[in-house]
Parts: C-alpha cells; sequence; structure tokens
C-alpha cells in the first residue's frame, strides 16, 4: 500500500441489503422484507430496531399502491415545501417570531398555497 492509503474496512454484517430492501418494500411486499431483517438482523441491535419499526408501522407501508396513485414515498417533498412554506416566510433578515405569532401567519400561508384560503376565511367567518 502506498503511503496515506488505508485498507478497506471490513464488511458489517447486514450491510449492502438497504437498496434491496427498498425495491421490495416497493413492489409491496413489506412482510418480505420483515423477514430478511429478521433472519440476516438476528442479535444485531440496530436491525432488530429497524424490524420492530417495520412490524409496527406494516399497515402503513403500501408503496406500491402509493407510487401506482403517483404519491411521493419519500421525505425529499415535505422537506422542500417546509423549507418554502416556513422557510421563505420566517427566516427572512430581521425577522422574529413567537410560536402565538407564528402559527396564524403560517396557516394563512398554507391556506394560500394550498389552495384552500377562501375555504379557511368562510370557515372562520362561519365560527
Amino acid at each position: 500500500m502506498g503511503r496515506g492509503a488505508r485498507p478497506p474496512r471490513p464488511r458489517r454484517p447486514g450491510r449492502g441489503v438497504g437498496e434491496e430492501a427498498v425495491r421490495v418494500a416497493q413492489a409491496g411486499r413489506v412482510d418480505d422484507v420483515l423477514a430478511e431483517l429478521r433472519q440476516r438482523g438476528a442479535g444485531l441491535p440496530e436491525c432488530e430496531r429497524v424490524a420492530a419499526h417495520v412490524a409496527e408501522r406494516r399497515d402503513r407501508m403500501r408503496h406500491d399502491d402509493y407510487l401506482r396513485r403517483g404519491l411521493p414515498i419519500g421525505s425529499g417533498r415535505v422537506e422542500a415545501a417546509c423549507k418554502t412554506v416556513v422557510g421563505r416566510r420566517m427566516k427572512c433578515t430581521g425577522m422574529r417570531w413567537t410560536v402565538a405569532g407564528a402559527n396564524p401567519v403560517l396557516w394563512l400561508r398554507c391556506a394560500r398555497l394550498g389552495g384552500w384560503f377562501d375555504d379557511y376565511w368562510n370557515d372562520r367567518l362561519a365560527a
């Protein structure tokens, strides 16, 4: 090995199955993912934790249905929406907000961006 070169790190058990697990889950086979996690990850605390997480939420992991309906299954769109809705309005130079002051402004911003601004005001006026 040359100067400054490092030997390859040993591969940990269970490593490299993530991409396959995502592909299988997206095909609607969450039970297969769960079985694989339990089999390969037996005795590994992190794998057991992930298996418990998947088992508790199995009924919500209908990725095949979500994808077929054109719904997003990742967090990227949610994070981008938070940046757009919250960040651009609440984080301008010199602005300081309390929770009590920020919440109504965010409600209005979400109503406008979501296309239900008129519904929001009609409900408020009716109350």
